[in-house]
């Protein structure tokens, strides 16, 4: 199976599905497609939650580490209206 980053939308949830075969290490470009797909949904007024899913046959728990600087973007383009 090739990488993706897939964005769909269902009932004002975002899902955000992703896969690499090398589950427990994203490279850099999967994860500006990922960190873009984050940055895109909290744009969106159709979207009020946002899900991700790791894909494949493999699961793992882990944490991801955007760079500090995606972190501040992805935030700014949230909007807290959004979630009262």
């Amino acid at each position: 199976m090739n990488p993706y980053v897939n964005l769909s939308i269902k009932n004002k949830v975002g899902i955000i599905d992703f896969y690499h075969p090398k589950s427990n290490s994203l490279p850099e470009d999967l994860l500006g497609q990922l960190t873009e797909s984050i940055r895109m949904a909290g744009e969106r007024d159709d979207i009020q939650v946002v899900i991700l899913i790791s894909g494949g046959d493999q699961r793992k728990t882990g944490t991801f580490r955007f760079n500090p600087a995606d972190n501040r973007k992805i935030i700014k383009h949230l909007n807290p209206q959004k979630f009262k």
